[in-house]
């Protein structure tokens, strides 16, 4: 057998040559290798944190003190005076309305300087209650009750002030200085209570026309009556800028 035949015969046994890079002829051309895409990175806008809640305003509640000559008749059956059973029972009230850190207590009384003044009572606020209750201690019942110059002269203090605005009058009687309480037109933004000591039916009309009116016949009558508007007021949510702004229109 000759070399050449037996050459042939090894080369068909191999296959087709090899091409370049060691593909076979006819082999399909390798596909070119492809990146996977990167997911492209795109800036989030920042995230603005939650704007902060607006402080509480304070809460300014002011007494106004009937301390004219007839706070010396006693209230009910009870020994003690109307003036004591004042100064009893609003020493309470003010221990736990200054115990609020954003409560503020002051007030005015009336009677000892005349129909033409009222005597400052000092704020307290933050717990700090000392001045304002030794000038309550010294509160003695003489003299007129210039009762609508007493509430005008407080809502006017009270008016300076930002947020929830109250006030609270405690009297046995009517104006003996020529006031006249319908003159006293409501106030927009502050609350008005008012607690009758043992006063006339026809007295009473008078008072109720100034604001929220509470009858009292004793000194657990005061005690209760003062203590439910301290408690509701304690009570209550927070009041803000904002609310406060609203509830005065």
């Amino acid at each position: 057998m000759s070399r050449r035949p037996l050459i042939t015969v090894l080369l068909l046994l191999a296959g087709p040559p090899l091409l370049g890079g060691g593909a076979r002829a006819g082999d399909a051309p390798e596909s070119e290798t492809k990146e996977e895409p990167t997911a492209s990175l795109v800036a989030e806008p920042p995230v603005s944190p939650a704007p902060p809640e607006p402080p509480p305003s304070p809460t300014s509640i002011a007494f106004v003190i009937d301390a004219s000559g007839t706070m010396n008749r006693q209230l009910g059956r009870n020994e003690h005076t109307r003036i004591a059973s004042v100064r009893i029972s609003v020493r309470e009230a003010i221990q736990a309305l200054a115990s609020h850190p954003t409560f503020e207590v002051w007030g005015r009384v009336y009677g000892p300087e005349g129909c033409h003044a009222t005597r400052a009572l000092p704020p307290a606020s933050r717990g700090r209650t000392g001045p304002m209750l030794r000038a309550l201690a010294a509160v003695g019942a003489h003299g007129p009750a210039p009762l609508v110059a007493a509430i005008a002269e407080a809502e006017q203090a009270l008016l300076r002030r930002s947020g929830r605005r109250v006030l609270i009058v405690i009297t046995d009687g009517r104006d003996s200085c020529g006031g006249d309480p319908a003159d006293l037109a409501p106030q927009p933004g502050i609350e008005r209570h008012v607690l009758g000591l043992s006063v006339r039916p026809s007295t009473a009309g008078e008072l109720l026309a100034i604001g929220e009116y509470t009858e009292i016949r004793s000194p657990a009558d005061l005690t209760v009556a003062l203590g439910r508007i301290a408690g509701d007021l304690l009570s209550a949510p927070p009041v803000t800028a904002d609310s406060a702004h609203s509830t005065s229109r």
